[in-house]
């Protein structure tokens, strides 16, 4: 398998026209290392508007814990990944990204759960394409997981964890569900 980007981003909901970003994450895999998640390449940060609007009271509740670092940043006071606005964090992103290829349209191949129909739609209307070039065929750990003979639907994230023999659930923290969605990848090969 060739080397790939887990993406996984939080949001305020849903709606791909109207909510925001609030965290963005990225870890560069390359199957024939296999490095542990202190030593992975990865990428993360939280993202600070002016205002912030959202078309679900329960996805501001689920990223409660970004609001947190975000008034942590607006009192001087450390946080766990970065902050930027939205321009710079796309920005960032991409040049993690680019750090890690060199032919960018063969090389950058993007995965996580839902990546091409949520996170994906988010990152191409916040600019991402302005900056890199990329694979647009995705892998998602849903479709990955899926098996017709006993499934009547693409499996959730919970449902790829047990079938990937992970016992644990989605954790809402943009880097670790990107780090989740290699693991069960990496079951595959």
């Amino acid at each position: 398998m060739k080397p790939y980007f887990s993406v996984d981003v939080e949001t305020t909901g849903l709606d791909r026209k109207n909510d925001m970003l609030l965290e963005l994450a990225a870890i560069y895999e390359d199957p024939s290392i296999k490095f542990s998640f202190e030593n992975i390449p990865k990428f993360n940060c939280f993202i600070k508007h002016p205002e912030y609007r959202g078309s679900s009271a329960y996805a501001f509740a689920l990223n409660k814990s970004i609001f947190d670092e975000l008034i942590c940043f607006e009192r001087n006071k450390a946080t766990t990944a970065p902050v930027y606005s939205l321009e710079v964090a796309i920005k960032e992103f991409c040049n993690f990204v680019s750090k890690y290829t060199t032919n960018p349209v063969d090389q950058v191949r993007f995965t996580g759960k839902n990546y091409a129909s949520f996170d994906h739609q988010f990152l191409q209307r916040d600019g991402m394409d302005a900056y890199i070039k990329y694979n647009h065929r995705f892998l998602d750990i849903g479709s990955l997981m899926f098996d017709a003979e006993t499934m009547d639907w693409i499996p959730s994230s919970e449902e790829c964890y047990g079938l990937a023999g992970i016992d644990k659930s989605v954790s809402h923290k943009a880097l670790y569900d990107a780090w989740d969605a290699i693991q069960i990848i990496r079951t595959k090969y």
